[in-house]
């Protein structure tokens, strides 16, 4: 091979996350170096603190007050539907007159019957794209109320058995089987909690204290 032949060249990157880690790592050698040269400072240690972790998204699920009121969107959903299928069928009216009712000489009349259909078509499109931003806002209003009933949940449950700290529960939030190197990037720098004991876990007996107060309440 000669000196002027092209060499390849394999050269080390270290990701933005690969650096991080390790700036991390030895942030905490430095920190536990510190604590060891100065044990005097243990005596400050904080008192103990109390946590439990709740699965909300499992929550919500489980909550009888949202499948109610999402029997009634179904409802709702159906009223809609119904709406959208009538002017479907003016379509369809249309489509079978000009198929064998209107002579295809009557000149006047298919042009008016056309412009029946393409007037229909359009409210058909019209109606489906605001029932769909009506039905999405309507939902978003069920979730948005029982979010925020939820928390209240959560917040009363603690104070109640002291718990000092309460942590949305983001372990079953695993890596994709196939993605790309900044999907897995994100999901691995926003999750939370790597480890945590099944008796923190208090989403079964929020969703039952819940339930048994939607139960209590007097319905309409």
């Amino acid at each position: 091979m000669s000196a002027n032949s092209t060499t390849s060249q394999i050269t080390l990157r270290v990701s933005p996350l690969a650096a991080a880690l390790l700036l991390g790592a030895t942030m905490i050698g430095a920190t536990a170096w510190t604590v060891t040269a100065r044990p005097a400072e243990s005596a400050l240690a904080p008192a103990p603190v109390t946590v439990a972790i709740v699965e909300v998204a499992r929550v919500m699920n489980g909550l009888n007050e949202l499948k109610e009121r999402n029997d009634i969107g179904k409802i709702r959903g159906a009223e809609l539907e119904k709406k959208l299928q009538e002017v479907e069928q003016t379509i369809k009216n249309i489509d079978a007159e000009l198929e064998t009712v209107i002579p295809k000489n009557d000149t006047k009349r298919r042009t008016q019957a056309m412009a029946d259909k393409f007037e229909a078509e359009n409210l058909l499109k019209a109606r489906f794209q605001a029932y769909k931003q009506l039905l999405d806002l309507e939902n978003g209003d069920i979730i948005r109320d029982i979010y925020a009933k939820v928390i209240l949940a959560i917040e009363d449950f603690a104070k109640k058995n002291n718990y000092d700290l309460v942590l949305l529960d983001d372990r079953g939030m695993m890596l994709p089987p196939v993605g790309g190197q900044e999907r897995l990037k994100a999901i691995i720098e926003n999750k939370r909690i790597l480890f945590a004991k099944p008796e923190l876990d208090i989403t079964d007996r929020i969703i039952t204290i819940m339930n048994n107060d939607h139960a209590a309440q007097p319905k309409p």
